[in-house]
């Protein structure tokens, strides 16, 4: 269920996002010194029976935009958005904060996967839009297992937590071109 929801809300909001930088009232981008607080998950919790273990729930969007044609070749942008409505919050502690945090740089490092592989489509002039849909849809799939792997691994294991803190800040850092 939960690959659903995001994939429908990747969907939704590929059309609705807006293309700045900036916040907006569902919308934050990722930024690398904004860190999110609790009163940036304005979503409703489901109930009980519905959300079982879950004490939160982040909503990223990764979202691509054609923002230009040179020469027939295609120019996307990529952003990386926070759902404020779509996240919700029902244990405010430090460590489901940081937990959650972590959802959102995750899905900043496949945007930059997805500018990386973009950016050599171009370089090798590409020109066939399909082909630059494919790799995001790819990544996009990607972005869902990694994500679906980091909860699986640190439910529960504050040991893995550190670990998986450790490995994000390394990929974060070895796409710093891609920002």
């Amino acid at each position: 269920m939960y690959k659903k929801w995001i994939f429908w809300s990747i969907i939704l909001l590929v059309s609705t996002a807006s293309a700045q930088k900036t916040t907006t009232n569902d919308l934050i981008a990722w930024q690398e010194d904004y860190r999110l607080k609790y009163n940036d998950f304005k979503g409703r919790p489901p109930g009980k029976a519905e959300r079982g273990q879950k004490v939160a729930v982040t909503s990223s969007v990764v979202s691509l935009k054609t923002s230009s044609m040179d020469k027939n070749i295609p120019d996307f942008e990529v952003f990386n958005y926070f759902e404020k409505k779509g996240s919700w919050i029902i244990s405010k502690t430090e460590d489901v904060l940081i937990h959650e945090q972590l959802h959102f740089d995750i899905s900043e490092i496949f945007a930059r996967k997805i500018r990386r592989e973009l950016k050599k489509l171009q370089e090798h002039n590409e020109r066939d839009t399909d082909k630059y849909y494919q790799v995001f849809d790819k990544l996009l799939n990607e972005l869902n297992d990694y994500q679906n792997q980091y909860d699986s691994e640190v439910y529960f294991n504050v040991e893995k937590q550190k670990d998986w803190i450790d490995k994000v800040a390394k990929e974060l850092k070895a796409l710093e071109a891609f920002k």
